[in-house]
C-alpha cells in the first residue's frame, strides 16, 4: 500500500485519466473528489460489500427455491372440488347493481 499526504486542493494521479483530488479535510473525515472516465466503476467500498452479499443470496439454487415453493405450496393450494361460494362473492364484490348484499 502506498501511503502519501496530501493537503486541501492537492491531487494525486492513478493511471491515465484518474485524479483524487482532497477537497477538506476535518477533524475525522476527509472528502475527496474522484475525477475518473464515465466507464470506470466509482463506488464507496461499502456498498460494493452490500451489493456482493445481495448477489450471493439471490443467487439460491434451483432446487432450494424448489424445495421452498413445494413447501409453501400447502398454505396456497385451493380445493377445486369444493363449489365457490357465490353468495359470498355477491356479498363482498362491490358490484353496485346487486341489492341486499349486506353481511349475513
Amino acid at each position: 500500500m502506498l501511503i502519501l499526504r496530501r493537503r486541501t486542493g492537492e491531487a494525486i494521479s492513478i493511471g491515465n485519466g484518474i485524479e483524487i483530488e482532497i477537497l477538506e479535510i476535518g477533524p475525522s473525515k476527509v472528502k475527496i473528489g474522484i475525477h475518473a472516465p464515465s466507464e470506470i466503476s466509482v463506488q464507496r467500498k461499502e456498498m460494493v460489500r452490500v451489493s456482493q452479499q445481495n448477489r450471493t443470496a439471490a443467487m439460491i439454487s434451483l432446487e432450494s427455491r424448489m424445495a421452498v415453493v413445494e413447501n409453501l405450496s400447502h398454505l396456497f393450494s385451493i380445493n377445486q372440488s369444493e363449489p365457490a361460494d357465490k353468495s359470498f362473492e355477491a356479498r363482498y364484490s362491490g358490484h353496485p347493481e346487486k341489492e341486499n348484499l349486506e353481511p349475513a
